[in-house]
């Protein structure tokens, strides 16, 4: 039996078409996105398998045009990535786009990682999956990827072994993949569980959370309507005397969302009452309605949820958690209040996102993620704040400012 490595294939350092530049393994990453790479800006690595496999000529051609003019849009440089004539593309010209649209799945191979050696060594053409489009995008140094659904666990799959490439391929390759979601046909608790083995970080953005154990979950509300609905929904499915919202463990909620969460959970019947205690921040604040928001914040932590972060811009970010030696409908709640950091605001745009991811990255970056360690959650949400105030004072939705060495101050209590 042979076995194939994208690695054996060799490297080459030339120059391709359209002024693109090839670097490691047979790949031509075009022109606009190695500049885009360059300068730091944005980019968005985009699959081709959609194009190919999922409609046909012309309706796939005029849909993967419309998600490039989509992340356009959003700021950013899309780099549709596929095997032409056994070259590796992260990024196509128009050309090269209508002739990959044309071509169809008759003439096209689906790759996973696994294919792409073969592909290339016919040079045949071939259309990425999830694995296959985060190993390119990786090697020509594009951080992000967004796709539709990713593969999991088949069901059955605990006898069968039917597990995606994707799950292996998310645990080595440091690519950032925006997806939505497992798909339904799948084992998506087993493909959860795997991913929590491999150390995967989840966050789930919306109210379709699933009913397993596995990652930390972390819910951004994304609308007031939304939020509620949310809250709803979930006190609607917990059975009698449960907690709707325990497999949640940070929620970043604004004012107006944590009180519309609050009400939902209320009710649904999902929100149980009992007292606060005042503490342990940086400040009391107060102004209007802060009574109420700090009581929709503890009925959230009530719920299940084990970090409320309520959101409320210039006057910095509401922490509440249980106290120590805590817990249950009858915990007492400590709240923290952390500062905005000082910025000159250009735009507010892009802040919120900014915040969960520093605070995420904060997270993971901790030698061992213990939620119950105030220390390690105070000093990651110390990074969210820093990667807001980089936002602020940029136009961009995410400041190209936001990176690693950045943040890493702030971790230490740095300003």
């Amino acid at each position: 039996m042979l076995f194939l490595s994208l690695a054996a294939v060799g490297k080459l350092d030339v120059t391709g078409p359209h002024g693109a530049r090839r670097a490691g393994p047979p790949l031509v990453v075009h022109a606009e996105v190695q500049a885009a790479i360059d300068a730091g800006e944005p980019v968005v690595a985009l699959e081709s398998t959609i194009i190919t496999h999922g409609m046909p000529y012309p309706d796939n051609l005029h849909t993967a045009r419309a998600v490039e003019e989509a992340v356009r849009e959003a700021g950013a440089v899309p780099a549709t990535v596929a095997l032409l004539d056994g070259v590796c593309h992260v990024g196509l010209a128009t050309e090269e786009l209508t002739r990959l649209a044309q071509l169809g799945r008759e003439r096209v191979a689906k790759c996973s990682r696994r294919d792409l050696a073969a592909v290339m060594a016919r040079r045949g053409h071939g259309a990425t999956t999830v694995s296959a489009t985060m190993l390119l995008a990786h090697l020509a140094g594009v951080p992000v990827f967004v796709t539709g659904g990713i593969g999991g666990v088949h069901r059955g799959g605990e006898a069968s072994m039917d597990v995606s490439a994707d799950l292996t391929e998310l645990s080595r390759t440091p690519v950032c993949v925006v997806c939505a979601g497992v798909k339904s046909i799948l084992d998506i608790p087993r493909t959860l569980e795997v991913l929590e083995t491999n150390g995967v970080a989840v966050a789930a953005l919306g109210a379709r959370l699933p009913s397993a154990r596995g990652p930390p979950l972390w819910l951004e509300p994304v609308s007031v309507d939304k939020a509620a609905a949310a809250c709803a929904a979930l006190a609607a499915a917990a059975p009698p005397g449960a907690r709707p919202l325990e497999r949640v463990a940070f929620v970043s909620p604004n004012e107006a969302e944590v009180l519309a969460m609050a009400d939902a959970l209320r009710a649904a019947g999902g929100g149980p009452g009992g007292g606060t205690r005042r503490g342990g921040g940086e400040g009391e604040g107060g102004g209007e309605g802060e009574g109420e928001v700090r009581g929709a914040a503890a009925a959230l932590l009530r719920a299940g949820v084990r970090h409320v972060l309520v959101t409320r811009g210039a006057k910095g970010l509401l922490w509440a958690r249980a106290a120590r030696r805590s817990s249950g409908l009858d915990a007492e709640v400590c709240f923290e209040e952390l500062p905005a950091l000082a910025a000159t605001v250009k735009s507010t745009r892009g802040a919120g996102d900014s915040f969960v991811a520093g605070a995420a990255w904060g997270l993971l970056r901790a030698p061992t993620l213990d939620l119950a360690d105030t220390d390690t959650v105070r000093a990651a949400l110390r990074a969210g704040l820093r990667a807001a105030q980089l936002t602020v004072q940029s136009d961009a939705a995410i400041s190209v400012e936001v990176s690693a060495d950045r943040l890493e101050p702030a971790l230490a209590g740095a300003a």
